[in-house]
């Protein structure tokens, strides 16, 4: 943190000694305090650019719930039960080369069923 540094020289030696009276050393400290009023931050300036970079990545990222499908035994598999999801309207997120599917939770039930009669019918 900075220092503060104070002149405490009377006010009165500045100006007319007789506007000061009793007061003089109460009007140098004024004086000073007033000759020396920097804008000093709080914070450091590393600290305040760290929380402004967590509060970007905060509001980059979207938040909700879903059911995770992975563990596809093929990439035709996954692609099928991909595009269906899709179609619904119940992808929240995809990633092919890994072969995983974020499905929302209302969307669960729809997508359970096609999978099992998928299944059924190969």
């Amino acid at each position: 943190m900075g220092q503060l540094r104070l002149q405490l020289q009377p006010y009165c030696e500045k100006k007319n000694r007789s506007t000061c009276g009793i007061l003089g050393p109460y009007c140098g400290f004024r004086s000073a305090l007033r000759d020396s009023e920097v804008e000093t931050p709080v914070l450091p300036q590393t600290i305040t650019d760290q929380i402004r970079l967590w509060e970007l990545e905060h509001d980059r990222l979207r938040f909700s719930n879903g059911v995770l499908y992975n563990q596809f035994l093929s990439q035709m598999d996954f692609e099928l039960l991909r595009n269906h999801t899709q179609d619904l309207g119940v992808l929240v997120f995809e990633n092919p080369a890994k072969r995983l599917m974020v499905v929302t939770p209302a969307g669960h039930s729809d997508v359970k069923r096609f999978w099992k009669r998928q299944k059924q019918s190969s």
